[in-house]
């Protein structure tokens, strides 16, 4: 996997922007997906291709920073660029560095509401956090509330993510009043950037699925 920052492109979400900008080389263009595309994946689906077909011949490999995201990515195919995908089911896997550390991180309680700094401070978010202070101004304080608790019925623990990126102390203290609201657990759980690091770096590992120019992603390279 030999190439240089100019030949290669990134794809990737505004969160996971959010955290690892300061990882990014110089020089390596972005395109930068938009958060509401997630929400039909549908429709990513031929949005990504879209963008593998239509990235400029002196593109040589395209880095996909997103994971499977409820099948989106699979059958993406390129006939003349190598395509990189890390081996998660969504974002969360990504922080984590593997499917595998996301995996144990679950178990411990499966009900737990993901946060980043991007999930917490995105405009365009959509994360129960964010839509709560919302609910209050349309519906009053009594639905608002209410309509949370049903929405969090399942959850029992709000772990925030910190990958080191920059200082968390204003969304600490709003993923903890959030969590303390609604009888939540808080845990604040420090995880790196290694994957998409070596992603970017172009390391093969377990955990980065390489796809050759002429392959076509299908959904068992994930498990």
């Amino acid at each position: 996997m030999n190439s240089t920052p100019k030949d290669t492109l990134l794809v990737i979400c505004q969160t996971v922007l959010f955290e690892y900008s300061l990882l990014i080389p110089e020089g390596m263009p972005i395109h930068v997906i938009p958060f509401e595309k997630h929400s039909r994946p549908e429709e990513m689906r031929g949005y990504l291709q879209e963008i593998i077909d239509t990235a400029s011949g002196d593109i040589c490999r395209i880095i996909f920073g997103i994971g499977l995201c409820s099948n989106s990515v699979v059958g993406l195919t390129s006939a003349d660029k190598e395509l990189v995908f890390p081996r998660v089911h969504d974002c969360i896997g990504l922080f984590f560095g593997s499917h595998r550390e996301f995996t144990v991180a679950a178990g411990e309680e499966i009900g737990t509401l993901y946060l980043t700094k991007g999930f917490i401070e995105s405009d365009e978010g959509q994360c129960h956090l964010l839509e709560y202070p919302a609910y209050k101004k349309r519906y009053g304080d009594a639905r608002a509330r209410e309509y949370m608790q049903m929405i969090l019925v399942h959850y029992r623990r709000v772990m925030l993510l910190n990958t080191g990126a920059y200082n968390l102390e204003k969304c600490r203290q709003i993923s903890r009043d959030f969590a303390e609201e609604f009888s939540l657990d808080f845990e604040e759980r420090s995880v790196g950037g290694s994957l998409f690091q070596r992603m970017l770096q172009g390391e093969l590992s377990e955990d980065v699925i390489l796809l050759s120019p002429g392959e076509t992603l299908e959904l068992e390279r994930f498990f």
